[in-house]
Formats: structure tokens, sequence, C-alpha cells
């Protein structure tokens, strides 16, 4: 008792734990066991749906269900930790409310300032946003007072005056260990969970799909089939749910040959459950592919190169597959089209997936249906290194983003539909001093043509909340009623301008940036951006570039938007992308800045060379 009941000596990693536990009482006294146990078929306490307070652990049932479960019969995936996630987030707001005084009127929030998210009861080690940002995630965030039985704060003005961390429901908690565990190594394919409340126990699978919910096993009344439970956990090996436990070195092909790396420090990393989960390492390799031209060597051993680990959506066409085709299309495209691209799409080596654990194996297994768009699998990518283009300041951050506009208008004219314009995928390098746009990220791309048919269609719903087009935002579009068009990524390069332009001083992110209520939800972010363009239009912005980027807004970002803007106000679009770069070109022509292309192969002593 001694030792259990003692503080830790140093701080325990994620790494060292396979369950982690959450004891709950919702009795004053647990039953009896009997005296004597038969073996026979157990009795499962089905859980009862997620209570839209999602504070209370009432909700749970005691009650045995009249016929038994097998452990192929699992209960809903995922929907309890977003509606408890929901839930809390505004019962957290509702109980600040009542604190703050009903005298005193609500103001509507600023554009600045963080976002308002959950606060988990213990210090979490790596509560931290991530770029691709619109999958379900659990982050820091203020906390709230503790609420009484009745839902309201408690009346005693000391009891006022002290901030408590917020309950969490034991569903969003167990999914924050989840979390944990999933993200604390890039290789970390799956975690588990237990639920105790009483004597009822629940089993949580997370991975990057969602998560799984057993019903539940009441270990009085089902003793032996808890031992079995037990001595299952204790046969798991150290290094459960990883793919790689250590830094060993992983062969990969690629169109180059194969080739040997050994990964490093982790320069990304994400936080969460569900979603891509991406991560970006440090890649060392004794020897490069056999095959590799002399010009992407070459800058390969000057700027070094990365890995990049996500869990891809199997449906979708992989990155390697749209990178190696690039070079197949613009073959036969003008010499100023193929320059556009050649130089402004990143070089990738080699590629490789994980298909023994993709998660729809599990579920599989189980018995549960599983769409295929929903499976995902762990891909590996090796390419060479880039830097975020919103390091770059004045007329050599417009350079770079106006290369990333062409190469894009280019690609989207033959068939390669991005579909994910964001900050985070606007990269750049230098050459020969010469600072040269990458468009970044192909993870969310769609090929089109006669071949290529088996991905998702125009209308699945895709790209990075802050930067997307109005239309995109609207309830139709989040049913999947709204074709994703090329004017759709066109108006999401005018807000990467605009949020680069009034966030970023000297190449890093100011204190306290404007705009953070556009990550919130897709609500306030179509609400705050309207706004916003009102704004524009009449002269009143609340808010000025900064001194890094107030010649380039003032010359081509304001100009640049108010006619996007009046474009995409138009009741019949412009037809083609060609129309669509005129009509911008004329609006800022005269303000000095360099809007032709950024030909890498005349820079280069040797060709531009991908195939």
């Amino acid at each position: 008792m001694k030792t259990a009941t003692s503080p830790l000596h140093k701080a325990f990693s994620w790494e060292d734990i396979i369950l982690p536990l959450e004891f709950k009482t919702a009795k004053r006294k647990l039953n009896s066991p009997p005296e004597t146990y038969e073996i026979k078929e157990p009795k499962y306490v089905k859980p009862k749906p997620t209570p839209s307070n999602g504070l209370s652990d009432s909700w749970i049932s005691t009650s045995s269900s009249s016929s038994g479960l097998t452990t192929g019969s699992m209960s809903r995936q995922g929907a309890s930790i977003e509606e408890a996630t929901t839930s809390a987030s505004k019962q957290s707001a509702k109980s600040k409310r009542a604190m703050s005084g009903a005298s005193h009127k609500q103001k509507e929030p600023s554009d600045r300032g963080s976002d308002s998210k959950i606060r988990p009861s213990r210090q979490s080690s790596r509560l931290q946003e991530t770029p691709s940002a619109s999958n379900s995630q659990y982050s820091a965030g203020s906390g709230t007072k503790r609420l009484s039985e009745s839902g309201t704060t408690e009346s005693s003005t000391k009891r006022q005056r002290i901030e408590e961390p917020m309950m969490l429901h034991v569903n969003v908690q167990t999914a924050v260990y989840g979390s944990e565990i999933l993200s604390h190594s890039p290789f970390s394919a799956s975690a588990m969970a237990m639920v105790i409340v009483d004597s009822v126990l629940y089993l949580w699978w997370y991975d990057r799909q969602g998560a799984i919910q057993t019903h539940g096993l009441d270990f009085i009344e089902d003793l032996p089939h808890f031992l079995v439970l037990l001595i299952a956990l204790q046969r798991l090996p150290k290094g459960w749910g990883k793919i790689h436990t250590t830094k060993s070195q992983i062969h990969l092909e690629g169109q180059y040959g194969g080739m040997d790396i050994e990964l490093g420090e982790r320069l990304v990393t994400h936080w969460g459950i569900q979603g891509r989960a991406t991560n970006i390492l440090e890649v060392k390799a004794s020897s490069l592919p056999p095959l590799i031209p002399p010009g992407l060597k070459e800058r390969l051993e000057t700027q070094g190169m990365v890995a990049k680990l996500l869990w891809a959506q199997s449906k979708r066409a992989r990155e390697s597959k749209i990178l190696w085709e690039i070079p197949k299309r613009i073959k036969e495209l003008s010499e100023e089209d193929r320059d556009a691209v050649e130089g402004h799409i990143p070089d990738m080596i080699a590629s490789t997936s994980f298909p023994d654990c993709e998660t729809s194996n599990i579920r599989n297994d189980l018995g549960i249906p599983v769409k295929d768009i929903e499976n995902r699998v762990l891909i590996m990518s090796v390419f060479r290194k880039l830097r975020p283009i919103t390091e770059l300041e004045g007329d050599e951050f417009w350079r770079a983003f106006w290369d990333c506009v062409l190469c894009h208008s280019v690609l989207w004219k033959i068939g390669i539909r991005h579909r994910d314009i964001s900050t985070a995928n606007l990269m750049y390098y230098r050459y020969k001093e010469q600072v040269m746009g990458v468009l970044n990220d192909y993870d969310l791309s769609t090929l089109i043509g006669p071949d290529y048919d088996d991905g998702p269609s125009g209308t699945d719903w895709t790209g990075t909340l802050p930067y997307m087009a109005f239309d995109l935002l609207e309830p139709a579009a989040l049913a999947g009623h709204v074709e994703h068009k090329y004017h759709h990524d066109f108006e999401a390069f005018i807000w990467v301008l605009t949020w680069v332009a009034h966030r970023y001083q000297g190449g890093k992110e100011i204190p306290n940036p404007p705009f953070n209520p556009w990550k919130t939800d897709h609500e306030q972010c179509l609400l705050k951006k309207s706004r916003f363009q009102n704004e524009l239009i009449t002269n009143l912005l609340e808010y000025r570039p900064t001194g890094s980027h107030a010649s380039v807004w003032q010359s081509c970002g304001k100009v640049f938007m108010r006619t996007a803007f009046f474009i995409l106000a138009e009741e019949e679009k412009l037809d083609t992308v060609d129309e669509y770069l005129g009509r911008m070109k004329k609006s800022i022509e005269g303000s000095g800045k360099d809007l032709s292309v950024n030909s890498f192969s005349k820079l280069s002593a040797s060709p531009f060379q991908i195939e």
C-alpha cells in the first residue's frame, strides 16, 4: 500500500503504458460476490448512449443483458467520444456565462485570442495543435468551475473565486489517454483503455479510424471471464500496438530503386485520435537509390531529406501515384506551363505502406461494417526537405506564393486537383540564391481521367478550415452536395495570403494573432470571414498587416482579394482556369510584382528530372 500511494520519482513515459484505467463509482455499495462460480456464457452490460450534458457517469447501466454476447459484438464506434467532447465544450461555455453574472451583457467574441477547447483533468504532456487540423481532436484550453448536480455553479462566493479544472466525461478522459499513447510515437497503430464503473468494466480500442467500445463485464458476477481477460492483457508484449519500436534501418522502394533509411528527430507531430495524424521526421540514408538523377541527387545532398508518415484513406489515390503521374501529363504542355510545374512540386524519393496494420482489420474480425473510404493505412514516404513559406517576407514571399498559384493552375488543367490549399502546404527552397515556391502535400488530391475513377468524388469535403472557400463552409457542402471546383482552391489562396500577411512578422507568428476563431468550426469560420470580407470591401478593416508583409498586402494582397471576391460574387462563375488568372493578373498590373513563371530549368545547369 505504501508503494502504491507514494508519488513517482520521475515522470512516466506513455511508451511504457499498455492500458490506462479510469475508476468511477455510481453506487454506495457493491454487490457481494457469489460463493461459487460456474463457467458459462458471460453476461454483458450494454452501455447506453452518452448523455447530452457530457459530464455525468450515471448513464452507464449496471444491469446485465439477457442474451450472452461474444467478443465480436461491439457497440458503436467513435460517436460517444465526439458527442461527449462537443457537449462538454458547450457545458463549459454555459458555466462560464453563469459565473459572469446575469447583469453583464455578452460581447461578441474577438477574432484575437486562443480557441475555447477542453482541458483534461490531468495535465497532458502533448496538448497542442497540428496543420491538418479537420478531425476529432482534444486540446488544452480554458477550464471552468465545478458544476453542481443541477448543472449550475455553486453559490458560495469563496468557491466562485476558485478556478477548478473541468470534470470531463469518462469517455473523453480515456480518449485523452488514447491520444497520448497514439501520439507518443509515429509508429503507434492502436491503443486500449479500460473504464471501470463500480464492478463493471468496459474496454475501449483507439486507432486512426476512430474508437470501438465493448459491452461491459461485471467482474464480481463473472470473475472467471475477468481472469481470462487479465491473463490475455498480461501476455501483451512490450511494444504492443506499434509497428516499429526502434530506430533500426527501414527499407523502402521507389521509382529510383531501393534505399535504407534511419529516422531521426520529429519535426512535425500530431496529437489526437482520428485522421491522417501526419508526422515529419529527419532522415539519414547510408546511400541514395542507384537510379536517382544527378540534379536531384545534388539537391538532396545539400538540402537533406525528411520522412512523412501518415494514415491515409486506403480508397484515395496515393500521393506517390499522383506525383509520379505528373511528369507524364506535362510532357505535351507548352514550355511556359511546364516551367510552372517543374521544380515547384515536391521530390519524392521512395514510399511504402504497412497493410498489416490497416484499421479495417480489427473491424472485419469483429464483424463491424466498414466503408472503404473510412479504412486507413500507414504510409511512409521520403522527400527532399523543404521550408515553410511563412518564413519568407516581402518580395520573396510573393515570389514563392505566386509560384504555387501558377503551379496549381497548370496541375488543375491536366486533371490533378489539389483541394487542400493551406499555409502548411505552401513551401519553398533556395536554388542559386533564387526562391522557388513548392505546392506540397497531395494526400487529399484526386486524379481526373479515364483510368482514375477509384477515388472519392468531387463532392468529398476536404480542405483546412481557416482557408476553405465560403461555398465549402455551407451546410450543403458538409453534406457532400457541393462539387469542389477550381474557384474553391483559388479562394483558398486568397485566405492563405490574408492569414500570413496579418499573423507573421520576421518569419514567426506574432503573439495573440488575429483570426483564431477561423480555426474553431465551420459556422464560426464562415461568420468571421464574411465579416472580414465586408470590412475589406468598405475600407473599414479592424486589422493591419504586419511590417514584414505590409508592402505585399497593399500592392497585391488587398487588390487581389477584392477582385477575387467580385469575381466569385458573379452569378456565373468564370469558365476556365486561365480566365481566373487573367482577371487577377490584370487587377495587380502596375504593382511592380513579378507575375512571370519562375523557371527552374533556366536556373539549373542540368534539366529538371523527376521521371
